[in-house]
């Protein structure tokens, strides 16, 4: 179906099926059906598992070590994005979140999870569908740095 655009995207089977949604899937079937694998197998994969967070902070490294030290932090759009997603945002949907979460630790948690910074997948992504890697990698640091400003500040203000 292409209805007469060359450039629009269509969602394609093979790109929904990568192997993270299925072993996500599968996961959640090993989970509900309570089932128990051999210790070598079940440490392997707490193995490999451990290794996503750090090799996906060598790329975001690799990234920006590639990029002048004055392009990283010249991007007023980077600026705007990360003060929205760290301050302005939290601040307008806190509300929501009170308003249907009644139970305080959930709440809590809740909230605390959507302050984080933002994942460092933006940049596997960027990296695996060809996108501006960069303008990612830059993302990611400037909402990590500014959460220790973001994440203590909002938390001790609205919790």
């Amino acid at each position: 179906m292409n209805c007469g655009s060359e450039n629009k995207t269509q969602i394609r089977l093979k790109n929904l099926l990568t192997p993270g949604v299925i072993f996500s899937c599968l996961s959640v079937v090993v989970y509900f059906l309570d089932l128990s694998f051999p210790s070598v197998l079940s440490n392997t994969i707490s193995s490999l598992g451990s290794i996503t967070s750090p090799c996906a902070m060598l790329l975001i490294g690799a990234t920006l070590a590639t990029m002048d030290l004055k392009t990283i932090f010249n991007d007023w759009h980077v600026y705007v994005f990360s003060i929205v997603k760290q301050f302005i945002l939290p601040l307008i949907l806190f509300p929501l979140f009170r308003l249907f979460i009644r139970n305080d630790f959930l709440l809590g948690l809740s909230f605390v999870l959507y302050v984080m910074p933002t994942a460092n997948t933006a940049v596997l992504f960027a990296t695996n569908y060809g996108k501006d890697e960069q303008l990612a990698a830059k993302g990611v640091f400037i909402t990590t740095v500014l959460s220790m400003a973001s994440v203590p500040l909002l938390l001790s203000i609205l919790l």
